[in-house]
């Protein structure tokens, strides 16, 4: 029986691109290629919050990996926390994870601790990097892109520079509102520093800003404002 709901993936198969995750569309309004564009571009639909504690392992890890990118050390330290506890929000989510990173920095006295930690802040990709696998990377830095070559190799001379000062590390900034020059300036402020506990704690902070930037945009309000289609989350059967 047709209930007026179809699935996502029906839709997207022409354009070539199947959404990763289960969404239905309540179709109110004719869909235009535009809305499947960006439907496909977004390619995840966040839970409601509140069934947060009761979803699989495997749908948890999704969310940490839609928000802050995949990284194996970040989900088994999050983990007990998304398991056991009652959230308002996902911003309320992610300040409680921050929390968790800020005293993994405070407590990282070993090299095990330090190894973990930056292995979760250098789970995103390099900032101007040639291959960026995360779609939600892509769309954050394309408007990065320049087709001036001196300021692409300025920045790739400016990646390698900060990698050098800080082994084990990677350059990560919330570039929404940031110009390229401006990022650039703050590379070299935070090269210039030369100080490791900074550079966790501005990486740190970055990554939060930028999960919340994510959790906003892969709402269901926020997709049917973007696309005038009404969605809805349908978990894994």
């Amino acid at each position: 029986m047709h209930d007026g709901r179809l699935p996502l993936v029906f839709y997207t198969r022409s354009l070539h691109s199947i959404i990763a995750c289960p969404v239905r569309l309540h179709q109110k309004t004719p869909v235009t290629r535009d809305a499947l564009v960006t439907i496909a571009m977004t390619s995840y639909i966040l839970p409601p919050i509140g069934i947060l504690p009761i979803l699989p392992i495997s749908e948890r890890a999704k969310i940490l990996d839609h928000l802050f990118e995949p990284s194996e050390p970040l989900r088994i330290l999050c983990e007990p926390l998304l398991n056991g506890t009652s959230f308002s929000s996902y911003d309320d989510m992610i300040s409680q994870i921050q929390v968790r990173l800020e005293d993994l920095l405070t407590s990282s006295t070993d090299n095990d601790t330090c190894n973990s930690l930056d292995q979760i802040l250098g789970s995103h990709p390099r900032l101007g990097g040639k291959i960026i696998k995360s779609t939600q990377s892509q769309a954050e830095q394309a408007r990065l892109s320049s087709p001036n070559e001196p300021e692409d190799v300025k920045l790739a001379e400016m990646n390698a520079l900060y990698e050098q000062k800080f082994p084990g590390l990677r350059y990560v900034v919330f570039v929404k509102g940031r110009s390229r020059g401006e990022i650039l300036n703050n590379m070299r402020v935070r090269i210039d520093r030369a100080n490791f506990k900074m550079e966790r704690e501005e990486a740190i902070t970055a990554m939060c800003e930028i999960a919340s930037d994510r959790a906003h945009k892969s709402s269901s309000n926020a997709l049917t404002t973007e696309t005038g289609l009404e969605t809805a989350y349908y978990p894994t059967p």
